[in-house]
């Protein structure tokens, strides 16, 4: 909420105010109504009002949509593609997959999976509170043999080795490096939740 007054606040200021000689002469109601819906309806200050609205929503997506893994500079989703794929489509899934204005996702790697693994969590799937399971195991790139390659159980925190067609309670759990703009951007938003807070 206070974001949102904050961007009513900042697009007020936009609007674009009368010449100084004018602001002493008093207008008919009529006129001031007029140069009112002008100014609040000019091609530059629309623009600038769609160019902040979608800021705020690419922020919002951000925020709701990825997790940070501080120690590895790990970005996640924060859940996963919902429903039974086999390895092909885990793998197809990542790559055009979109968060956000973030894309460049991509299967993570039988390591990165495992070290998502949280042992000290009470929840069914073991992994940061952040993030949402809807199978046991998510697929890796990592290939255990021609046919097969690795997923990882956040149950039972163990390797499981699958043929590369198997479906069945396999996910795709995409991963991305963060850049320093992105982990500048978790850093800001931390901040604003404590002075918030």
């Amino acid at each position: 909420m206070k974001r949102i007054a904050a961007l009513l606040l900042t697009l007020t200021a936009l609007s674009p105010t009368p010449p100084a000689a004018e602001a002493n002469v008093p207008a008919p109601a009529s006129a001031a109504t007029d140069r009112l819906t002008v100014s609040f309806f000019t091609a530059g200050f629309l623009s600038e009002v769609a160019a902040r609205i979608e800021a705020e929503r690419i922020r919002n997506e951000r925020l709701n949509g990825a997790h940070l893994q501080e120690k590895t500079g790990l970005l996640w989703p924060r859940q996963d593609n919902g429903g039974d794929l086999d390895w092909y489509a885990a793998d197809e899934y990542c790559r055009e997959l979109e968060v956000a204005d973030w894309t460049g996702w991509r299967m993570p790697t039988i390591d990165e999976l495992e070290g998502l693994h949280e042992r000290r969590s009470s929840a069914a799937y073991k992994l940061p509170p952040a993030i949402k399971l809807t199978g046991c195991c998510p697929w890796s790139q990592s290939r255990s043999s021609e046919s097969s390659a690795w997923n990882f159980s956040f149950r039972y925190r163990k390797r499981f080795s699958g043929s590369l067609n198997y479906s069945f309670q396999l996910r795709a759990l995409c991963v991305r490096p963060a850049t320093e703009t992105d982990v500048l951007f978790f850093e800001q938003a931390a901040e604003e939740r404590e002075k918030g807070s």
